[in-house]
């Protein structure tokens, strides 16, 4: 196969994927090659017979098959199919007249020497392939050598024609050379000379001399080793240099397996380079291979090597794909979605008159009407599925009804909307209803009802059970016994003696009861903790559920604290404590008039929602914050409240937390599943401000209230004062993000309720992992799945700030789990914005900036609205470069950037060629380089120029002036900018990439199910790539041409790997497929994900090809960095010089080389957790975080090593939290530790993951993250045979202090930077710290560990304890001896005192 990159051809081929053919045997005089090569042929070594004792041990290293034979030729072959071996072992078998010639029955294959003569015994036959020229197998010499069989006769197979040996391109010599290898320096004139007449390659085996020395463009003759050779070296002028061939560069010259080489010069010395030179004195391993594979395929049946092409079993092959699910292990899965997308009664329903109700573009208006219809839909369709079960309620009948005539029934408009009758917000004018709809308002208003009832009755039972044993007892009688039922509807007469009907109280007092009654109420507010605070909260409760009607809480929401799990109780009562940095302000700048009376009417109408609500309300102010209005729309505007102004932000400080992207959602979606929203309405002002900081969050109301008495509602009348304050958290404040979805995610957590609960619709079983890596992944289905005992994926919630998106495998699953979690927001007293609701659809709306399809298949992208926006402002940016590339408005690069941000959450290829705006919008800064990029200065140039200031020398003092975080800038922000050269770049990318009218999709998941693997490697001077699937291995190899020689070892990369993409897309190989390509150059990988090299436009121009393929093919595209050891593992590295004897190209299983799916402590048989828990605790197993033996814990001090069933149920794991994930599980265990990491920010989270798909996980672990290093491979619990570095992230406990003022993390300190670099360097550099760096998992090294890397374990223990001081941390730990999530549960339905039936489900 020819190619513009080279001039000799690629070697390409295919194999299938294949069983062993057998076992073997090694039978020879001394070291030899065919160990390997026999391996490569697909036998697995099980004897080694050879006198030389170290050839043995070496090689039952690489082959843990390999046994010693104990001399004899029948132990040799006992057991065994073929002996390989070499002409002086054979020939002396024949000799020897002893050898029992009859009872062997296995052939040999053997190096035969040039013209010997073998007498073969009687019934067998030698036969000979004579003369196999090393550089017509891909060889670089010109040596011939001879291969030979001995068989029995009845074995052997005479063809009538013999076949030719394929011919493969010839490899030159300086594929093998080594530029870093010192060399004499060649003289100018030689120079001269070389680059004025270039060698010629001429003839099929040309040996290239230059006056005397081997030129590298040529073979090498069979001497090469005693001539002097012109050699590349980096270290001379013109990068050449005289030399002669090292040790390692003669033993590839006999094609020795990269590995092998590097274990017998690194690891046997002396010894192994003498063991080594005698392997490569025979038979190059080329030649034994395909000499072998001739003779196998020739005269036996079934030889190696197929003549089946690759594109008989391409990926589209639909029986492969049908088998491939049939076989499955997840073959359940598939059939429970088949079965769910059957026909049903439910969708034989005729609901044309409900319209449908889907989320659109945009933010519904305050006073929208709640779509009551949708509920009543749903009523009905959950109707139909009780109409099969016992107990029904006939509601199949009344479905049947609802196409014929009913009655309609006016219901009157309410006079009051607290009224329970007609508690609808929707009855603003009378409106006819049928009655079946009427019957529903009447339930509604009748459970309207018992929940006030209830909310005012659970508090006095949370009060009576907070009473100590003996004051319980002190109380007298109940309710029962103090009131006596009485009353209802009667007829009385008036003042005229009128006969009127009246209605009286249901109950009175009994005689005496009253008295007894104040007793008790006294007992209990003695001897409530905190009464006074307590009962104030709850009567603010009380009053809003009581003024609250069925679908809107009108007198605003107060958290029903009682309710709320023990641990959180206070701060759902008086909200969380605030993280002070800072002295709070005493800011009391007066507030701004509006600039207009229409605009002052507008503030005063929004702001007094806020006011009457209370949220904003009176009480002491020290320092008050502003509130501006902005224009929204037209003739709206909205109001923003201002926190930063007065300082207020200043002096706080807010943890960092992570938010759900709409590609988490996917894990819980299958086609044809359905999902909803549910919005919480009035998100940040459902939670309250802390006490401590209300004072300091005053407002001036001077011109936000109405000062006209005549024209005053009622509930603002007294309430004079200029300032008021923040009850609640406000938009503008910092912190009120995490403390807000910080309880909103506990609300979250105790809507999930029992997941063993058959009538929960959050239910699972177990969590079943689909990872890639594994030989059964499948790509058509989710990498983490909750499954449900019937076999479908469990129902989801995902809360993004006050938008929750709701997934299930059925419409009316989904919908039950929206109201269950709407159930229990309602039932802590959170609200829920009804008129925001959507119904379950297939096609749902957008959500976090995107829109998710499952019609058919599971798909993500944008509305067409956002589409054309997105063209339209790229084609702006286009504009404005071409028209003024040096005067661009700030300002408005800022509004398209933020548009661009948002989109770029649903398009992954988005988001890097978005870097050019940020280089342009902040490159006028002065820590800023011409390109916008920020500067650095490394620790040399620092100390480089102190010594040249103390030596009087002047220096660049300004280079080192950069700006600190947070620090002002003193230039003056411009109002316009340059652009930079990044920018036009990545427009251009921009302009391709939204091409199109319709909206781009962006594939979730792959339709075939068969998944490709691609790995590849072209840093020298050839390249190699293999492909592998479910069907077999593709490869193919070559030589760089003298041209691409000099191109960057980064490009050649690129280009290897992309081309091949490219080629395998044209075949339409990728359409609708998932692709890995696995590389060992950081660059490519670093280009892929963000779509630039700073340093290489022609490597950004690959980049942006292998987007546009990823687009045009619908293909899911990922690259991953592996170590370059790995990739001589794999057999890859080798491929790229010709060698076909290592890793998948020798038949190891390609799956095993790429560990993807098996988590760091499955790969060291558990030596990585015991490492980690002997520096958590000490050697007589206390934890560094006990507090006390005699104190009561509700959260353990032990380490617990969470599985995948625990990731999704931590709410019920008590203690810290050790993360040991596969790395394809990253991306979802990151999601759910972003969540348990801020509702339980006292617990403390040790990760330990193998450096690999880090573009999934390391940026967002690496923000929370206190202390990180790597250990590099080699410590003997993470040997070299791991070959990437092992992540260790330790993420110490957070709380609050009162009093203290930061830092609030140990990330900022720097001794614990410090010892993260001091730990990277100690694993990195072993030996230079004596050291012994550990190679395998030998067990024998793992027990020196208590002695040679106890040093590690001190330090982190050290570490740890030190932290006991930090207040921060030392606060987490007595944190975690109160009540917990796990102590109360809310969804506890057994305790009827405490809820009963109504806790369950209080509002629909």
């Amino acid at each position: 196969m020819t190619s513009d990159k080279t001039d000799r051809g690629i070697i390409n081929g295919f194999f299938p994927h294949r069983q062993p053919r057998g076992a073997c045997a090694i039978w020879t005089a001394g070291p030899t090659l065919w160990a390997h090569v026999a391996h490569a042929l697909g036998f697995s070594v099980r004897r080694i017979e050879t006198p030389h004792k170290l050839f043995r041990q070496t090689m039952a290293s690489f082959f843990p098959t390999v046994r010693s034979a104990a001399g004899s030729m029948r132990s040799t072959i006992r057991g065994v199919d073929i002996v390989f071996s070499d002409q002086v072992t054979v020939d002396a078998l024949c000799r020897d007249p002893s050898t029992d010639w009859a009872g062997i029955h296995v052939p040999f294959i053997f190096s035969a020497a040039p013209g010997s003569l073998l007498h073969p015994p009687p019934g067998w036959r030698c036969i000979t392939k004579s003369q196999i020229p090393h550089h017509a197998v891909g060889g670089s010499t010109t040596g011939c050598y001879d291969m030979g069989l001995l068989a029995p006769q009845e074995l052997l197979r005479h063809p009538e024609i013999l076949p030719d040996m394929p011919v493969q391109p010839w490899a030159p010599l300086d594929s093998l050379l080594n530029s870093v290898v010192s060399a004499a320096p060649l003289d100018s004139a030689l120079l001269q000379h070389l680059s004025d007449h270039p060698p010629r390659i001429q003839g099929p085996a040309p040996i290239v001399h230059v006056r005397r020395l081997l030129h590298p463009r040529g073979l090498a003759p069979p001497n090469a080793g005693t001539l002097n050779v012109i050699a590349p070296c980096v270290f001379n002028v013109g990068k050449l240099g005289i030399r002669k061939l090292t040790s390692a560069e003669l033993a590839g010259l006999a094609d020795a397996p990269i590995l092998l080489i590097e274990y017998c010069t690194k690891r046997l010395g002396s010894d192994g380079m003498a063991m080594l030179h005698e392997c490569c004195s025979g038979h190059p391993s080329k030649v034994l291979l395909q000499g072998g594979d001739y003779l196998l395929s020739t005269f036996f049946r079934g030889g190696f090597g197929s003549n089946r092409n690759s594109s008989d079993t391409t990926v589209g092959n639909k029986q492969a794909t049908v088998a491939h699910v049939k076989d499955s292990r997840f073959l359940y899965i598939h059939q429970a979605r088949v079965l769910a997308s059957h026909s049903t009664p439910e969708e034989e329903l005729d609901l044309s008159a409900l319209a449908s109700v889907v989320k659109q573009e945009g933010q519904k208006a305050d006073d929208d009407p709640v779509p009551t219809h949708m509920w009543d839909a749903m009523f009905l369709r959950s109707g139909v599925e009780l109409s099969g079960q016992a107990g029904s309620l006939g509601l199949y009948n009344l479905m049947s009804k609802w196409n014929q005539a009913e009655v309609m029934i006016t219901v009157p408009r309410a006079s009051d909307p607290r009224d329970c009758n007609f508690s609808d917000t929707q009855l603003k004018d009378p409106v006819e209803l049928p009655k079946w709809r009427w019957a529903l308002l009447k339930i509604r208003s009748a459970a309207l009802r018992y929940w006030r009832r209830r909310v005012t009755r659970s508090f006095f039972e949370h009060i009576h059970d907070s009473l100590p044993k003996a004051v319980r007892s002190r109380l007298n009688g109940g309710m029962d016994s103090w009131i006596e039922a009485r009353g209802g509807r009667t007829w009385v007469l008036d003042r005229r003696k009128r006969r009127i009907e009246v209605f009286r109280p249901p109950f009175v007092w009994k005689e005496g009861a009253r008295a007894i009654y104040k007793e008790n109420w006294k007992l209990q507010r003695e001897h409530s903790p905190n009464v006074g605070r307590t009962f104030e909260a709850a009567a603010d409760c009380i009053y809003r559920a009581a003024n609250s009607v069925w679908w809107d809480w009108t007198e605003g929401s107060a958290l029903l604290f009682w309710r709320w799990p023990e641990s959180h109780v206070l701060w759902a009562r008086d909200g969380q404590p605030h993280y002070l940095i800072g002295d709070l302000p005493r800011f009391r700048k007066a507030q701004k008039k509006p600039r207009s009376e229409e605009e002052q009417k507008k503030v005063v109408e929004k702001f007094g929602k806020v006011r009457r609500k209370r949220y904003v309300d009176v009480g002491r102010v020290t320092s008050i914050t502003h509130v501006f209005s902005v224009p929204k729309g037209r003739s709206d505007i909205r109001l923003v409240y201002n926190g930063t102004s007065s300082g207020l932000n200043d002096a706080l400080w807010a943890p960092r937390f992570g938010l759900p992207m709409l590609e988490d959602t996917i894990r819980s979606l299958l086609p044809n599943y359905f999902q909803c929203d549910l919005d919480v309405g009035e998100m940040f002002l459902c939670f309250n401000l802390g006490m401590d900081l209300r004072p300091y969050a005053g407002v001036d109301i001077t011109y936000m209230r109405n000062t006209s008495r005549a024209t005053q509602e009622e509930w603002e009348k007294g309430r004079d004062r200029t300032w008021e304050r923040w009850h609640r958290n406000f938009m503008g404040m910092k912190d009120s993000p995490y403390r807000s979805i910080q309880l909103m995610l506990m609300m979250k957590k105790l809507a999930y309720g029992k997941r063993t609960d058959q009538n929960n619709p959050y239910q699972w079983e177990r969590v079943e992992l689909n990872l890639p890596g594994s030989e059964d992944y499948d790509p058509t289905l989710p990498w983490i799945m909750k499954v449900r005992m019937d076999g479908h994926l469990a129902c989801e919630i995902y809360v993004y700030v006050d938008d929750c998106r709701i997934t299930g495998w059925s419409k009316l699953e989904c919908w039950r789990a929206a109201r269950r979690l709407s159930g229990i927001l309602n039932f802590l007293g959170c609200q829920d914005a009804f008129r925001k609701r959507t119904e379950p659809v297939v096609e749902a709306g957008p959500w976090s900036g995107g829109v998710t399809s499952t019609a058919g298949m599971v798909l993500v992208t944008v509305t067409i609205e956002k589409w054309k926006k997105t063209r339209a402002l790229v084609e702006e940016l286009n504009q404005m470069i071409q028209e003024d590339s040096r005067k661009l408005p700030r300002k408005r690069l800022e509004e398209i950037r933020g548009f661009l941000n948002y989109v770029a959450r649903t398009y992954k290829w988005m988001n890097p060629y978005i870097k050019g705006m940020h280089l342009t919008i902040d490159g006028w800064r002065k820590d800023r380089d011409m390109d916008g990029y920020r500067k650095f200065v490394n620790e040399a140039a620092i100390k480089q120029a102190e010594k040249d200031m103390a030596a009087g020398l002047e220096v660049d003092l300004g280079s080192f002036c950069f700006r600190e975080e947070g620090e002002e800038e003193e230039e003056k922000i411009p109002e316009f900018v340059e652009v930079k050269s990044r920018l036009v770049s990545d427009v251009d990318a921009l302009m391709r990439l939204t091409g199109g009218d319709t909206p781009a999709t962006q594939h979730s998941r792959a339709r075939e199910v068969l998944v490709g693997y691609l790995m590849g490697d072209a840093s020298g001077d050839g390249f190699g790539n293999g492909i592998w699937d479910a069907n077999g291995v593709e490869f193919e190899a070559g030589n760089w041409k003298e041209e691409w020689k000099r191109k960057s070892s980064n490009f050649r990369e690129s280009h290897n790997l992309v081309t091949k993409v490219e080629a395998l897309a044209k075949e339409g190989k990728l359409t609708d497929r998932e692709l890995f390509i696995f590389t060992d150059n950081t660059t490519f990988e670093g280009t892929f994900y963000k779509g630039h090299s700073k340093t290489s436009k022609d490597i950004t121009e690959l980049i942006l090809r292998l987007r546009c393929v990823e687009r045009e093919c619908g293909a899911l595209i990922h690259v991953i960095h592996i170590a370059g050891t790995r990739m001589k593992m794999a057999g890859v590295d080798g491929l790229s010089r010709g060698d076909l004897l290592e890793g998948i190209m020798a038949g190891k299983n390609p799956w095993s080389t790429i560990p993807l799916n098996e988590d760091a402590n499955a790969r060291t048989n558990g030596r990585v957790e015991k490492w980690i828990r002997s520096w958590w605790a000490d050697k007589s197993g206390r934890a560094w975080c006990e507090v006390g033996s005699d104190t009561v814990r509700y959260e353990s001090a032990e380490l617990n090593k969470l599985n995948p069933d625990d990731w999704f149920n931590l709410q019920e794991i008590k203690g810290h939290r050790l993360w040991i994930p596969p790395p394809a599980a990253m991306s979802t265990v990151m999601e759910v530790f972003n969540e348990d990491r801020i509702i339980n920010p006292h617990l403390t989270h040790i990760f330990a993951v193998p450096r690999l798909m880090t573009h999934l996980w390391r940026k967002r672990l690496f923000k929370n993250a206190d202390l990180q290093f790597y250990v590099s491979a080699g410590a003997p619990f993470w040997p070299r045979s791991m070959h990437e570095p092992l992540t260790i992230v330790v993420i110490l406990p957070l709380a609050h202090v009162k009093n203290y003022r930061g830092p609030w993390i140990a990330k900022l300190t720097p001794k614990t930077r410090q010892l993260g670099e001091y730990l990277d360097a100690q694993f990195k550099n072993p030996s230079e710290y004596g050291r012994t760096e550990c190679h395998d998992m030998e067990s024998s090294v793992f027990d020196v560990w208590e002695d040679e890397h106890q040093w590690s374990r001190n330090l982190l223990s050290q570490f740890l304890h030190q932290q006991v001081n930090f207040p921060p941390v030392s606060s987490g730990l007595l944190r975690g001896m109160l009540p917990s999530l796990r102590g109360l549960p809310v969804s506890n339905s057994e305790d009827p005192r405490r809820g009963g039936r109504g806790r369950k489900r209080l509002r629909d």
